[in-house]
């Protein structure tokens, strides 16, 4: 018997877990699959990273090797008119066919070649502003979790040639890009240099550091502009405008003065800064609608200091509604503006609330275009006039009201709600008509029995409905013009 119940006991001690304990067995373990999970996920992550990153690494170091087997006149790149001009296509691996883009093992990487000059100085002090090449190879692919294309790779070198040189003209210049800010070099923007008699001089790239270098100048006036750079869209920051009738545009490129070499008396070559961004654009919708009005806009003095001795004007820019959605805006800078047709004026309000624009681009994404949905509207007059009763007291017997583009109908006048000094006023108490040979821009409200009283010689006037006026093309009353004041005429 003894013997029994030691086995009993010892048989109940050994039994399986309770559902209690089963539970709390599953729970610890979710517990640490939390924490375990995402590091897991990290390291799959970075393990596929950095395969990416040593797979563009090798491709920009066998570029770059490749680049340096080449004779020195041929290392350049295959572009129209570029300098240094050569057989390198710059989106090409090795210059093989189909290699943009090149897919290993399911990740698309693209390359992009850069070849520019590199100045030094001779044994006699003179410069020589093609004294090397210089070569970057920029390596990129797409983010494989996120989509996005990044930069995985930058290499560089510099090329001299082995043997002695030909004399080169001394003569050069420096360009300098900057993304937006001063801040933020940018590299690979394509530089066009012309002569001032109008012959193309040569185009070249920028390097890692935003510089672009064209030697070989002789002295006298050369125009400078950015053209092209890695996004479909560029734009430069203005310096001035170009007013023609055809196309009126800001003005973006520079006149520069390279001065001419003296040997005993050593001149400082130019150099100049670009800023260059995606542009903005003003995108008016139903503009078919509307008038082909004149619109005068240029940036705030808040927003642009002009150059010295110049006046703020001088980027004012005078355009037409037509032209205006081809229009490039440089997205940086707040602008003020000015819409007139014959003796009417206009304003831009917002799409989504009507409000009018503040002359500011909304930046969603700084690697694209920018662009405002805008409407045309009309507005009041600042200021209007009221007329008093003759009986000694402060009643109002008449105003008058202006408005910056005629009204389609009177009968719209006739339905309008407004109200004085804050009073909505009846309806019925009040009678409206043209105050301008018939037409409805400037109109007479007579009151049938005066009974609104004021103090002071001013009065608010206010259209409450102001969504139920239209002009003769269907634009709205901009609802934050809907206010004026009115003077007292004796």
């Amino acid at each position: 018997m003894r013997g029994s119940a030691q086995y009993m006991k010892r048989t109940y001690n050994q039994k399986g877990f309770t559902l209690i304990e089963v539970i709390f067995s599953i729970t610890l373990l979710g517990i640490i699959a939390l924490f375990i999970l995402p590091m897991a996920m990290y390291g799959m992550k970075f393990a596929k990273w950095n395969n990416i990153r040593l797979t563009a690494l090798n491709l920009g170091y066998s570029q770059v090797e490749w680049l340096k087997t080449l004779d020195y006149d041929d290392l350049g790149l295959d572009i129209t008119n570029y300098s240094p001009k050569g057989i390198v296509k710059e989106n090409l691996y090795m210059n093989e066919e189909n290699s943009s883009p090149l897919e290993i093992e399911g990740i698309e990487y693209t390359l992009k070649t850069s070849i520019v000059w590199e100045e030094a100085t001779s044994s006699t002090n003179e410069p020589v502003p093609t004294a090397t090449k210089k070569i970057n190879v920029t390596v990129e692919a797409k983010d494989p979790f996120s989509g996005m294309k990044k930069e995985y790779s930058v290499l560089g070198s510099l090329v001299a040639r082995e043997s002695e040189r030909e004399p080169t003209y001394p003569g050069h210049l420096k360009i300098y890009t900057f993304f937006q800010e001063a801040n933020f070099p940018k590299k690979n923007v394509m530089i066009k240099v012309t002569h001032n008699s109008g012959a193309l001089v040569s185009t070249t790239n920028t390097d890692g550091e935003g510089r672009a270098l064209v030697g070989n100048l002789k002295d006298g006036e050369y125009i400078v502009n950015p053209i092209k750079w890695q996004y479909p869209e560029l734009m430069v920051m203005p310096n001035g405008v170009i007013n023609n009738i055809s196309t009126p545009k800001w003005r973006t490129e520079e006149n520069i003065l390279v001065p001419k070499w003296d040997k005993n008396n050593p001149p400082s070559y130019p150099s100049h800064s670009f800023y260059v961004d995606l542009p903005g654009y003003i995108k008016l919708l139903h503009s078919n609608n509307y008038p082909n009005a004149m619109l005068t806009i240029k940036p705030t003095s808040g927003s642009y200091n002009p150059p010295e001795g110049e006046p703020i004007d001088h980027m004012l820019l005078k355009t037409s509604l037509e032209k205006i959605s081809q229009t490039k805006f440089w997205r940086l800078w707040s602008y003020e503006y000015d819409i007139t047709y014959e003796d009417e004026k206009y304003f831009l309000i917002e799409k989504e609330n009507g409000a009018l624009w503040d002359g500011n681009f909304n930046i969603n994404n700084i690697y694209e275009a920018s662009s405002e949905e805008l409407l045309l509207a009309f507005g009041l007059k600042n200021s209007g006039a009221c007329s008093k009763t003759r009986d000694g007291l402060n009643r109002i017997n008449e105003i008058y009201i202006e408005f910056t583009s005629e009204i389609r109908s009177l009968e719209l006048l006739n339905d309008m709600k407004f109200s004085l000094n804050d009073m909505i006023v009846d309806s019925t108490s009040y009678t409206i008509t043209s105050a301008d040979n018939g037409k409805n821009a400037k109109i007479k409200i007579v009151f049938d029995s005066p009974s609104i009283e004021f103090m002071g010689n001013e009065i608010s006037f206010e259209i409450i409905d102001f969504n139920s006026l239209e002009n003769n093309y269907g634009m709205k009353l901009a609802k934050d013009l809907n206010k004026c004041t009115l003077k007292l005429i004796e």
